[in-house]
C-alpha cells in the first residue's frame, strides 16, 4: 500500500469517525473498515492488517511507547552495569583463590623450612654438645676495705637461668643470675 492510499485511509477515517462500520474503495475494491471499539477500525488491504484510529489514541500510544522504551533502555544499562559488576565480582574472586592458593603454598614451604630448621638445630646440639642444662665453673677476685680476697665460682646453668657458689678463703656467698643473649 503506497502512501497516497494511507493517507486516503486516515483522512476518510477522519471523516467518519463517528460510523460503526463502513467501507474504502481502493484501486477499484472495496475494503469493509471494521470497528474494534472507541474510535478503532481493522481493515485488510492485500492480505495486510491495518489499524485505523483517531491521532489522540496515536500520539497517546506512541507517548506510552517511547515511555516503556525509555525504562527498557534503562533496565538495559543496570543490567550491562550488574553484568561488569558480576564479571569483576569473578575476576576478583578468580584472583583471591588464586592468592589463597599460593599462600597455603608458601606457607606449606615455611612449615617445611621451619621444621628442617628445628630438625638442624637438634642436630646442631647434639654434634656440638648444646645442652639446656651445663656446669659453670670461675674464678674471681673480691675487693674487701680490710683485704683482697680470691674467690672461686661453682654453678649450674638450666636454660636461661644461673646459680653460682661463690668461695673464697673466709668469705663464700651465693649469685643468681639470667642470661640474656645479645645479637649483633
Amino acid at each position: 500500500m503506497n502512501k497516497q492510499s494511507f493517507s486516503l485511509l486516515l483522512l476518510l477515517l477522519a471523516g467518519v469517525a463517528s460510523a460503526q462500520n463502513f467501507s474504502l474503495k481502493l484501486d477499484n475494491q472495496v475494503i469493509p473498515l471494521v470497528s474494534q471499539g472507541d474510535s478503532i477500525w481493522v481493515a485488510q488491504v492485500h492480505g495486510i492488517t491495518y489499524y485505523l484510529m483517531e491521532r489522540s489514541i496515536v500520539d497517546s500510544l506512541t507517548k506510552k511507547i517511547e515511555i516503556k522504551e525509555a525504562i527498557i533502555r534503562r533496565h538495559l544499562k543496570v543490567l550491562a552495569a550488574q553484568d561488569s559488576l558480576l564479571r569483576k565480582y569473578e575476576q576478583y574472586e578468580l584472583a583471591a583463590d588464586t592468592h589463597i592458593s599460593k599462600q597455603k603454598e608458601m606457607l606449606a614451604v615455611a612449615d617445611s623450612l621451619h621444621q628442617g630448621y628445628k630438625s638442624l638445630y637438634r642436630d646442631l646440639k647434639k654434634i656440638v654438645g648444646i645442652s639446656p642444662l651445663s656446669f659453670v665453673t670461675g674464678i674471681g677476685m673480691l675487693t674487701h676495705p680490710d683485704d683482697k680476697l680470691l674467690v672461686g665460682s661453682l654453678g649450674i646453668n638450666y636454660g636461661r637461668g644461673e646459680i653460682n657458689a661463690l668461695i673464697g678463703k673466709d668469705a663464700w656467698g651465693v649469685a643468681l643470675g639470667i642470661r640474656w643473649p645479645i645479637n649483633f
